[in-house]
């Protein structure tokens, strides 16, 4: 790759986060009690800067979304997304020690690049597992799938939310596994004593995924059969277990004032699960109502993953093919229990968890990668990699434009969603909506207006005119207003300081360069 055309993708790339990156949640200097996003903040916030696991500061007793045992309340959000982002709120806490009397602190403006930051941590460990593998990665092909898969969302928008954080330690598990069965004897000690340790982090951060306990061996029984290692026979894996093991049963009595492995106590209700019983009381049951739930999260309008979520399905689908080998039948079950363990919180919940796409599949976006390149098969694995390509690209525009409009935002009132049920924050036509934003002109103002790249803009551009003389004349001389997007923010860019929007900008610069830098390797 030419230096000049490996510049021209950086600035192509930092330009792109810029847009995606947007201010509606960054622009404040507090989470209100109480919801997913707060219960997330407040374990790092209680870790960053309170140093305790004492919640009675943060939450509101007595709360329907605060857990409360004996007394003892905390978050109902699981604790390992705010393990991994505390460093960053740290940081943003001491920046606030040295700079006072700014309307946006930096609490929570570096917090919010926590999520990025893992995202691209999550790309680089992906890459370098395939490498290792002799996959030939694509870090680009990489970085967009798992963009277009919805975490892209999660990372440059929604960024309190677990999803990035979930996705990045499943795929240290697997870069780790990998690691110890490609490296020598010598090297692999460490990785083998560090892999319990990734698993209870892994765990910590979303206590639903129990299929994660089953990716070594699905990584070594899909590339690494005649390996002799069993690591559950192996002294560090058995001590560095044992320890991890205790160190997670102290950060959830120290949180919960209780142990417990089950999701549902930590959630207060366990009325869905039993309802889901229920509905496969048997054999019948059990295939009509889960081909049922199958059938609407694949194919629907409403964040339907063939279209919106292209490498969970190509997974899913590799998955089942295995089954059919005669070699991999084993193979193809441990894979089928971790997809449908997820597919099954689907079922219980039947919904799409009230925010963008089916967020509870996201874990698997990892996984999915890897099967994908473990198709041995040429022609099989370009259809593949063609169609995730393909619709990876349109998931990333339709997080572009969503909320762009009325038309592709969530119902705030109840709605009849695509399972049947009656729920707020859906969209059950999102598909052919998002498409008809494509040709709404003010889309693509409130796309520009809402994002970081539109603040530095109005913020250089600011220095030689005032905005609000500049944002009078637009009006009267354009045929179409200034979008009050643009307008609301103008406090924002009045008042935030330069060194802020370095940060973001020199950031999202050192991120788009190693990428490049990658992929040029």
């Amino acid at each position: 790759m030419k230096i000049i055309n490996r510049n021209t993708i950086v600035y192509f790339l930092f330009l792109v986060f810029l847009i995606f990156i947007k201010i509606d949640y960054r622009f404040i200097n507090e989470m209100k009690c109480c919801g997913d996003d707060f219960d997330y903040y407040s374990h790092a916030y209680t870790i960053a800067i309170d140093f305790d696991f004492d919640y009675s500061n943060q939450l509101i007793d007595g709360h329907s979304e605060t857990y409360n045992y004996e007394g003892k309340i905390a978050p109902l959000g699981f604790v390992g997304s705010g393990l991994f982002a505390s460093p960053f709120l740290f940081i943003g806490n001491i920046l606030d020690t040295f700079s006072s009397n700014y309307m946006v602190e930096n609490k929570l403006l570096i917090y919010s690049l926590s999520s990025i930051f893992y995202l691209f941590l999550t790309v680089i460990l992906l890459f370098n597992t395939l490498k290792m593998l002799n996959k030939d990665p694509n870090i680009l092909f990489i970085s967009l799938v798992l963009f277009g898969s919805g975490l892209g969302y999660y990372s440059f928008e929604r960024y309190s939310m677990t999803h990035v954080y979930e996705v990045f330690s499943i795929s240290l598990i697997i870069f780790i596994t990998t690691k110890i069965y490609k490296d020598s004897f010598n090297n692999h000690k460490i990785f083998i004593s560090l892999l319990p340790l990734a698993l209870a982090l892994s765990f910590l951060t979303r206590f639903t995924n129990f299929y994660i306990f089953l990716i070594p061996l699905i990584i070594k029984k899909l590339f690494f059969k005649n390996k002799k290692l069993d690591l559950i026979k192996d002294k560090f894996f058995v001590v560095s277990s044992l320890f991890s093991s205790f160190i997670f049963v102290q950060i959830v009595n120290g949180i919960y004032g209780q142990f417990t492995l089950n999701p549902s106590t930590l959630y207060m209700d366990v009325s869905k699960f039993f309802n889901y019983l229920d509905e496969i009381s048997n054999f019948r049951s059990f295939f009509v109502y889960n081909f049922d739930i199958f059938r609407t999260f694949v194919f629907s309008q409403e964040f339907g993953i063939l279209w919106f979520n292209p490498i969970v399905l190509s997974g899913f689908i590799i998955g089942v093919l295995l089954l059919f080998k005669k070699r991999s039948f084993l193979l193809g079950i441990l894979i089928m229990i971790c997809y449908l363990q997820n597919f099954a919180i689907i079922g219980m919940w039947k919904s799409t968890a009230s925010s963008y796409g089916f967020r509870y599949l996201l874990s698997l976006v990892a996984i999915s990668i890897i099967l994908l390149h473990s198709i041995e098969n040429k022609k099989l694995f370009k259809f593949m990699k063609f169609y995730v390509l393909i619709f990876s690209i349109f998931g990333t525009l339709a997080i572009l434009f969503f909320e762009s409009n009325s038309s592709t935002e969530l119902s705030t009132i109840y709605v009849v969603n695509s399972f049947g049920n009656e729920v707020p924050f859906s969209n059950p036509k999102y598909l052919s909506e998002v498409l008809m934003s494509f040709y709404n002109i003010d889309s693509y103002i409130k796309i520009i207006g809402s994002s970081f790249l539109m603040i530095i803009i109005l913020k250089v551009f600011s220095i030689f005119i005032e905005l609000d003389l500049f944002f009078t004349f637009i009006n009267k001389n354009l045929s179409f207003n200034i979008s009050s997007e643009i307008q609301s923010n103008f406090q924002f860019i009045e008042s935030t300081p330069m060194y802020q929007l370095l940060i973001f900008i020199i950031f999202l610069l050192i991120i788009s360069s190693r990428i490049v830098k990658k992929h040029a390797l």
